[in-house]
């Protein structure tokens, strides 16, 4: 099982947004995929309660420190799983440090301004001495946003890779998180677009597939 956590120590970045999106993403591709609230305030966890079919993803909420959740979750009797998506809070650097250690792949969704640099700083420097992949996901923002290309030249100048996806979110996105559904299950064209170019560029960083493999006939 592969293992991506969302996580920064700003809260309203998107990285439940991202989790969940991902999450149904990879649904999509056939996988079996499971989704870990370690946020305290348990948003993923209230969302996927309003969700039709919440089977798969299926979400579990996580103790305070993702490692010991993420050690609980396999050893659960749950069945084999593919993908285990981490959604964390806006909270101390500890519990941070515990998600990136129990990830494979980290992302840390940021929005364009100082406070979320400021934030986003000391979690990128654990992510980048983890010496595990990490990527930088721009939120609520569009290539054209002023701002944007500095503070991505910025973070590569500092070491920190930065995604070429970005998610803006739109009307029908935010709407659709009243029924437990993502941009995907509402079937928004702009949230399908985003999700599948950031798999596309982190699914092989950790040996998942791209594409829905073919079945044999």
């Amino acid at each position: 099982m592969k293992t991506i956590a969302l996580t920064n120590a700003k809260g309203g970045v998107g990285k439940t947004a991202i989790a969940s999106h991902l999450a149904v993403h990879a649904v999509g591709l056939g996988l079996r995929v499971w989704l870990l609230d370690c946020d305290p305030q348990r948003s993923l966890t209230k969302l996927w309660a309003l969700r039709p079919n919440a089977e798969n993803p299926e979400v579990f909420s996580g103790s305070s420190d993702p490692g010991d959740a993420v050690v609980g979750l396999a050893n659960g009797g749950f069945g084999p799983a593919d993908l285990l998506v981490i959604d964390t809070g806006p909270v101390g650097l500890e519990h941070i440090k515990a998600a990136i250690r129990a990830a494979d792949l980290a992302i840390v969704p940021m929005q364009v301004s100082q406070v979320d640099l400021d934030a986003a700083r000391p979690v990128l420097r654990m992510a980048y001495h983890g010496g595990k992949p990490f990527r930088v996901v721009f939120t609520f923002t569009t290539p054209k946003t002023p701002g944007t290309q500095e503070l991505r030249d910025l973070l590569v100048d500092e070491g920190f890779p930065v995604s070429a996806s970005q998610f803006s979110w739109n009307e029908t996105v935010r709407l659709a998180t009243f029924h437990g559904l993502t941009g995907i299950d509402a079937e928004d064209k702009k949230a399908v677009k985003e999700t599948a170019q950031l798999w596309a560029e982190v699914a092989p960083l950790i040996g998942l597939p791209v594409k829905k493999k073919a079945r044999r006939s």
